[in-house]
């Protein structure tokens, strides 16, 4: 049996033999996906808290929407909407691992200062700068797919002779420039980019080959939560697609080394431990009994 990925942020090593959960925090008022935007630190600080208690293992901060129609925001803003945030969970629960969503060196850095353990950068190392950062903190980097710019939109169906290979080349050079600039491989996620400079039917085949993603033997960041391309299936909006996010979790599976970035954690921790109960057997003893207080409502 193959050993599962390493993965050690900070010198914190995380197991990786069981999927792992990671919370959206949008510290943004402009989410593609949230109908209730959260718009104080304190509000976002009472969230990012709820979706640890709710079994996140680590937590997803960003101060920048990917929705394309609106420009980039400054750096200092960007770093305002995120250090202040980062600094409460951090007061507030020292042990917990946060991600920070930036593509930025000075974001980073910040963030960095402030205690996080990942950089989750989504331009495709847009800025080898963040590299040299991670490597000199012993911090995490996730690699994503793109082959656009990020806040810019790029659907074209006739793109790609054959998207996963696009993937997995891509990737394999980012982690080698990563190496080449001091980061570890025990400090390296990679990240497929799903509806990144994709369309629906080819973020939905990158998916389907996963297993050539997944050859390269790094953990693997699944942002799957309410995409776009489960919406071109279900035909429903963000909010409304918790039924297809769940379904393509359940697709992708217990894998080692697979980090689901969701905004429902509690459904999709509850989903991966029946999952886990019915393919694997774990999760529940022979003498597990139901308390009487969870067996009706009211």
């Amino acid at each position: 049996m193959t050993d599962p990925p390493s993965l050690v942020c900070r010198g914190r090593s995380l197991d990786t033999s069981s999927p792992l959960v990671m919370g959206v925090v949008n510290a943004t008022p402009d989410s593609f996906s949230d109908r209730t935007r959260l718009t104080t630190v304190e509000a976002r600080v009472g969230a990012s808290l709820q979706l640890l208690d709710d079994g996140a293992d680590i937590l997803d901060v960003g101060g920048q929407s990917g929705i394309t129609s609106v420009p980039e925001i400054s750096e200092d803003e960007e770093i305002e909407r995120v250090i202040p945030l980062l600094d409460a969970i951090v007061a507030a629960r020292p042990d917990a691992v946060i991600s920070v969503d930036t593509y930025r060196p000075r974001v980073a850095r910040a963030a960095i200062e402030a205690g996080a353990s990942l950089i989750n950068d989504v331009s495709g190392l847009q800025h080898p700068e963040i590299v040299e950062l991670c490597a000199r903190a012993e911090c995490a980097l996730v690699l994503m797919h793109t082959r656009v710019a990020p806040k810019k939109k790029l659907l074209d169906p006739a793109l790609y002779d054959d998207v996963t290979a696009d993937v997995v080349d891509m990737l394999t050079d980012r982690w080698r420039q990563a190496g080449r600039l001091g980061l570890g491989d025990e400090a390296i996620v990679l990240d497929p980019g799903i509806d990144y400079a994709k369309t629906p039917h080819q973020s939905l085949t990158v998916l389907q080959e996963i297993d050539r993603v997944a050859a390269l033997g790094r953990p693997i960041l699944f942002a799957l939560s309410r995409k776009d391309f489960i919406g071109a299936i279900t035909q429903r909006p963000p909010a409304e697609r918790l039924g297809g996010t769940l379904a393509a979790i359940g697709y992708i599976g217990q894998r080692p080394g697979a980090i689901y970035r969701v905004h429902d954690v509690a459904q999709t921790v509850d989903f991966l431990r029946v999952q886990a109960a019915l393919t694997q057997g774990v999760g529940l003893l022979p003498d597990a009994v139901l308390h009487e207080d969870l067996r009706r409502e009211g």
